[in-house]
């Protein structure tokens, strides 16, 4: 039995709690409580631990260990599973921050404090989520311990593993979408499954070592492409952690940053507690070491060459855009397609970030492109529920422009918000005005396939039919995207004078011109606009405004 955790039991438990996590990602992924294949929950969550514990391997002591793993794991967030997470994750690490052993009373402390902050990082706190899980199972350790029920580490996270599964089988009665869904919430599912890990590494079995992370695969790359007449315009990207020594120059915050800036772009630093993180593109990385080795020794250090990564990604896949301009204000958006980053960019869009299916951005991919930017104000469309408490939580970490988030839940809602937008305005309450009044009146209908059989506003869907929803609201069933989107057009009973239709390529023309006809309902006064998409899990989604 142990009576505390230090850095290596820290590092160890965390570890085992991400192989546990990655093992069951694709059964926490599944349990989406809306009958669309959407679910990410796992991954999301599994990207954002990775991100804090490859920051903290290098760490020794339990202090610096959660230092670094809580500044990389609010850095790494992506969703909103992975934000929840990661409050929850830097609550309690912040109870670690001075100490080099954490007893049983520090542990619990550490666990109601995670999730303080994690029920903080919401605005609208739901119960029946990964929240109450996490809450009802720390009440449950401080509870048993202040009973002296709880004596040793082995003890408090059995006790905190028993009370998670415990509060994971009650979700389904405290959401009633759950339980017509016949599911768990699949964010407390990945809440058990990390503590999970956590008994399983005290217990001393052994699990395998994670998979990659989606989207971060070793990819085989064909270097025959290169030839000395290949022209490698993207540069490198270089990353390091840089530990301070006494035999090297004084380190000054402002002047390194001013140096850094003259050698590249998309530059993130952070120097804390001796040590200094850096990301850095650019054209001379042997520049950049040569300027960080001038202040300390490399504890880790990676170098990539963009050119080859952009040479080897999937075909269709498009690099991230950018087209800077001068003016009061920055738009950056996130696309889910080539298709649709490319009308973005045609409607002025400074940065296009890529969303790759399975791997949205993560609040550093969001604080890197906000840096390349030198407006005053920059405006973010985030277009996925998912996305958008991530950029709320990179603006929180901006502090060279005042970044204003806009709510928008799909790359379809950007599309109609960002014409409304003047370039040459500068009063930005004008511009929050315009957006504001776009996105507020418009409803989003989305056509695919049902990955389950549920009934949802006294509508039935059969798994493999394709439905129509809008939010969390069923509205039209079918066969064919044709028939559901019908269905959900003829249920439109609000007033509007244009509809937008986005298709991907497998819907026939003779299709979507029965689908203006049911979306409009034969008024000639309603205007149609089809718009090329090539979202092939998606093949409609209908705009109206």
């Amino acid at each position: 039995m142990s009576d505390n955790i230090n850095g290596f039991a820290f590092q160890g438990l965390f570890d085992f709690g991400l192989k546990n996590l990655t093992a069951n990602k694709d059964k926490i992924n599944s349990l989406n409580v809306f009958p669309v294949p959407d679910g990410d929950t796992g991954t999301n969550m599994m990207l954002t631990l990775q991100s804090g514990l490859s920051a903290s391997e290098s760490e020794e002591d339990l202090s610096e260990k959660s230092k670094a793993f809580s500044a990389a794991v609010v850095f790494g967030a992506r969703g909103n599973s992975g934000v929840i997470l990661s409050q929850f994750l830097r609550g309690f690490c912040e109870k670690l921050f001075d100490l080099d052993k954490a007893g049983v009373a520090e542990v619990s402390a550490a666990l109601e404090n995670g999730v303080e902050l994690a029920y903080k990082a919401v605005s609208n706190p739901v119960e029946g989520t990964m929240l109450t899980v996490l809450r009802e199972s720390s009440k449950k350790v401080s509870r048993e311990l202040a009973l002296g029920n709880v004596g040793s580490i082995e003890e408090l996270f059995e006790c905190l593993l028993n009370e998670a599964r415990r509060s994971l089988a009650r979700t389904p009665d405290l959401l009633p979408i759950l339980k017509s869904a016949n599911v768990v919430d699949s964010g407390g599912e990945g809440i058990v499954r990390i503590f999970e890990g956590f008994a399983k590494y005290l217990a001393g079995e052994k699990l395998e070592a994670s998979a990659p992370a989606a989207g971060a695969e070793a990819q085989k790359i064909d270097y025959s492409h290169f030839t000395p007449e290949s022209n490698f315009e993207f540069g490198y990207c270089t990353e390091l952690l840089l530990q301070f020594t006494n035999d090297k120059e004084p380190f000054c915050p402002e002047e390194f940053n001013i140096a850094l800036e003259a050698l590249g772009d998309s530059i993130v630093t952070a120097a804390q507690d001796g040590k200094l993180k850096v990301h850095v593109h650019s054209f001379t990385p042997e520049k950049v070491l040569a300027l960080c080795h001038r202040f300390g020794e490399f504890l880790s250090l990676k170098i990539e060459n963009m050119s080859v990564q952009h040479d080897s990604l999937p075909a269709g896949t498009p690099a991230q855009t950018e087209i800077l301009r001068e003016g009061p204000f920055a738009v950056v958006a996130v696309a889910h397609t080539p298709a649709m980053a490319e009308h973005f960019s045609r409607f002025g869009t400074d940065i296009v970030l890529r969303a790759e299916r399975g791997c949205p951005p993560s609040a550093s991919d969001f604080i890197a492109a906000f840096k390349r930017i030198s407006s005053p104000i920059i405006l973010v469309f985030p277009n996925s529920k998912n996305a958008i408490p991530v950029a709320m939580q990179a603006a929180n970490l901006t502090e060279n422009a005042r970044v204003a988030v806009f709510p928008t839940a799909s790359d379809t809602v950007c599309y109609s918000a960002l014409p409304m937008l003047d370039f040459e305005e500068e009063d930005y309450d004008l511009i929050n005005e315009a957006v504001s009044e776009t996105v507020d009146n418009l409803v989003t209908v989305t056509v695919t396939k049902a990955s389950r059989s549920v009934t949802l506003n006294d509508k039935q869907i059969t798994e493999g039919d394709y439905a129509a929803m809008c939010g969390s609201r069923l509205l039209g069933v079918g066969k064919t995207p044709l028939e559901a989107a019908a269905d959900a057009a003829q249920s439109m009973d609000e007033e509007y004078s244009v509809v937008h239709i986005f298709a991907d390529s497998s819907v026939t023309e003779e299709d979507l011109e029965k689908l203006c006809v049911a979306a409009t309902h034969g008024d000639p006064l309603i205007e149609t606009e089809i718009i090329p998409a090539n979202d092939s899990l998606c093949p409609l989604t209908l705009s109206f405004e």
